[in-house]
């Protein structure tokens, strides 16, 4: 079996040490160290790994600008990536918001850091194959490989996090999904304020118009996009 390959950014020997000594116990795991953004950069444009590990003080060039970068270009777009980082909270939302998949705040347990990289890359396959190119409903019309959003026709111009967070409402459409679950595959974050589910649905819902209301409020539970079944002709 292949070794998935880890590239990992940060200038504390004993953080980058402990997360390699953890993850290629047990030969699932390749592990590569950087000390410094520039030296990242220059990896990932070398190759692109399975996962970044990413330490939000890594000295160079700062972690907001490689997250950037990561997204901008098309062979790392998809590249999962987790953020360490000293400031819990405050840390968790820039990091959400600059597309990280998971956020760790140090100093962390190697088998909870372990656990957590699995599931991101686990949730990263799922989306892979699982996931329709397109969506095609009552009001809203939504191209997942283009990026693409419409409502009655008329395009809708969404931010990544509100389009990733439709994307999957749409594909588990009249199910009840928890704000936890949202938080775990759309954000990539566990056991975090619900809040942020809950702003970032109030401001989808204003900007698909009509099709917001199809986004269904469970009291208790969570959220419910509500698609009518299509008829057999």
């Amino acid at each position: 079996m292949r070794k998935k390959g880890i590239l990992v950014a940060a200038d504390e020997s004993s953080i980058a040490l402990s997360i390699k000594s953890r993850l290629e116990t047990d030969g699932q795991f390749k592990v590569n160290i950087v000390r410094d953004g520039a030296a990242a950069l220059r990896s990932l444009s070398a190759t692109v790994p399975d996962a970044l590990v990413l330490d939000t003080s890594l000295r160079g060039v700062p972690a907001a600008d490689i997250c950037r970068t990561i997204r901008d270009r098309e062979r790392t777009a998809r590249l999962p990536v987790i953020l360490l980082d000293g400031v819990p909270g405050l840390g968790l939302v820039r990091g959400l918001g600059l597309g990280a998949d998971d956020y760790v705040s140090k100093p962390f347990r190697p088998e909870e850091f372990e656990a957590r990289l699995k599931a991101v890359l686990r949730r990263h396959v799922h989306d892979e194959r699982d996931t329709p190119d397109r969506f095609v409903g009552t009001l809203i019309t939504a191209d997942f490989a283009d990026v693409a959003v419409a409502v009655r026709g008329k395009p809708v111009f969404l931010t990544k996090r509100e389009f990733l967070l439709l994307k999957f409402l749409v594909n588990h459409c009249n199910e009840v999904l928890e704000r936890s679950r949202l938080l775990t595959h759309v954000w990539g974050a566990e056991g975090w304020d619900d809040r942020i589910v809950d702003s970032a649905i109030w401001k989808l819902r204003r900007k698909l118009g009509a099709g917001g209301r199809q986004i269904a409020t469970v009291v208790g539970f969570g959220y419910r996009f509500d698609e009518p079944p299509k008829k057999e002709r």
